[in-house]
């Protein structure tokens, strides 16, 4: 288990406590230097000293092993790293085999889908299914997961499993629905009244909140991550326009509006959703104070909120802040180790990793790579908009604000590049594509397609876009031929479209690419689909 037994001596929690302490002062108090980034060079140096005590580090855990993988694998992107095959290899050999997964705990199970899921998903198949199938196996009655001597459900042990179950998800294996409604339903539920979550959920077997146990940052952090993710897999962060139900107090600033996709389930209410989130952030602004009590498991508590912030800024429409990251990172910078690493409650190897793991933004890099967040302040390293200074904020990016003009005056502004009110016209289309009916954009079906092809990124995933909203199968043979994009959001926006036509859910096969092995499979996958329905198309040269 990775996060051991809660029990330590008082000399280690006083040095925990000195070191949480510091945290505060460097997220508080005033600086006068530049902020810390990943790209900042005394993190990288510091990542790589950590590197290096891992490539000598042991842990007995499955789940040990597989977040140093895991970590070695988000510092470097290299399947290859010494670190990364050496865990790999010690991971599958505690995966394969007849009753080997049920000797294992939630955690181990949730981290080593992670990894697998991470590294090379299509060779590691049967194991990444049978993991699936034990935390399925798993789960309980309520909905949460936890230890199998207790009934409650365990919110730390929860989180693990959501995001293993995400990750496979995003990497083309079919999850349970039943999983996560189940799981959804039980964070709302075991909210405590404060908006923090407790250790062992109370679930009062109702909506009404009622109080929770050992309300502390990690689980905050965790069971609100988890709520973005069943919201995402579920297509209810997503589903709905703006939150103007929601009270005055948990309105989030600037009014942001959730993103459109396909819902998936009825049994989860998405208004429940976005009020757990508001009064969760409102949690974190209230007790920032108590980051002390955090510190027994202090980088455990640091990944955390890292996957929260990231998980945020992507699903919840919040514009980056670097605050909290600089904090933190100054605090682990001037508590490493010589040897490289760090240590709390979890044993240096797996505390190290977990620091790794926060250093590089390893949730944010998880998040660019699936297209659901730009690469920064800007939309995958393009820059600001050349506009005449009418900026707005999209999911986490700055994009021109749109133009409010007709449809066809749109498409004909989005295809003269030479005209300076392009970059606005394609985000009026991409605007136009998420709001307009089916009709609307059919009416324009031959124009989009043109577009598709056009020099501009931003126009082509405006188009493929708007072409997915369509539901019109003439379009397919041009959102597969968009998987061959160079953009990697083209690529993602024609994913999307083509699961919006065929109505699949996130993360069935063929809805993510996560190599060009992967590109080639889905290709395949979406010309036999589409062959399959239309069995007299021809395919053999794609057009757009």
């Amino acid at each position: 288990m990775i996060r051991p037994c809660w029990v330590r001596s008082f000399p280690a929690r006083q040095a925990l406590s000195a070191l949480a302490l510091g945290l505060l002062a460097s997220v508080f108090l005033p600086r006068a230097y530049a902020e810390l980034t990943p790209e900042s060079p005394e993190v990288k140096k510091a990542v790589e000293k950590a590197l290096k005590f891992l490539g000598s580090a042991k842990d007995q855990r499955l789940g040990g092993m597989a977040v140093m993988g895991l970590a070695a694998y988000k510092a470097t992107s290299d399947h290859k790293h010494p670190v990364v095959q050496s865990q790999l290899d010690e991971v599958l050999q505690h995966v394969n085999g007849d009753g080997v997964l049920k000797q294992q705990d939630i955690y181990s199970l949730g981290i080593a889908l992670i990894f697998l899921a991470n590294i090379d998903p299509q060779s590691h198949t049967p194991q990444i299914k049978a993991l699936i199938d034990e935390l399925a196996a798993r789960q309980k009655g309520h909905g949460g997961w936890g230890y199998t001597h207790l009934p409650t459900g365990d919110t730390s042990m929860t989180q693990y499993a959501v995001l293993g179950l995400w990750e496979a998800a995003r990497a083309g294996f079919d999850t349970p629905l039943a999983a996560w409604e189940n799981v959804a339903n039980w964070l709302l539920r075991t909210q405590d009244p404060s908006g923090g979550f407790g250790y062992q959920g109370n679930d009062p077997g109702t909506f009404e909140r009622t109080t929770q146990n050992e309300v502390r940052h990690s689980l905050t952090a965790g069971g609100l991550s988890s709520l973005y993710l069943c919201g995402d897999y579920l297509g209810l962060n997503l589903a709905t326009g703006p939150t103007e139900n929601l009270s005055a107090a948990l309105k989030p600033v600037g009014g942001a509006k959730r993103r459109k996709t396909g819902r998936l389930s009825d049994k989860v209410d998405p208004q429940r959703i976005d009020e757990a989130q508001a009064l969760g952030a409102n949690w974190f602004n209230d007790h920032w104070e108590l980051a002390p009590t955090t510190s027994q498991y202090l980088h455990y508590f640091m990944y955390s909120f890292e996957r929260y912030e990231s998980f945020r800024e992507a699903f919840g429409g919040q514009p980056e802040s670097r605050d909290w990251f600089d904090g933190i990172a100054q605090a682990l910078l001037k508590s490493q180790s010589g040897t490289g690493s760090w240590a709390s409650g979890s044993g240096a190897q797996v505390d190290t990793a977990f620091s790794v793991l926060f250093l590089v933004r390893s949730t944010k890099k998880t998040l660019v790579d699936a297209g659901l967040l730009g690469g920064g302040s800007m939309v995958a390293g393009r820059g600001v908009p050349k506009t005449d200074g009418a900026l707005r904020m999209r999911g986490g990016d700055i994009v021109a604000s749109p133009l409010n003009v007709p449809a066809a005056q749109l498409l004909s502004l989005v295809e003269d590049a030479s005209n300076p009110e392009s970059v606005k016209a394609a985000e009026g289309l991409y605007a136009l594509a998420t709001a307009a009916d089916e009709s609307v954009l059919n009416q324009h079906a031959v124009q989009l397609r043109k577009l598709a092809g056009a020099d501009s990124p931003e126009a082509r995933m405006a188009a493929v876009t708007a072409l997915g909203r369509t539901r019109n199968l003439d379009n397919v043979p041009t959102l597969i031929f968009a998987l061959t994009d160079p953009d990697t959001q083209v690529v993602t926006a024609a994913l999307e479209a083509l699961r919006y036509i065929s109505r699949q859910r996130p993360g069935s096969t063929g809805t993510v690419i996560a190599d060009e092995t992967g590109r080639k499979v889905a290709i395949e996958y979406w010309k036999n689909w589409y062959l399959a329905i239309r069995p007299d198309a021809s395919l053999t040269d794609l057009e757009r």
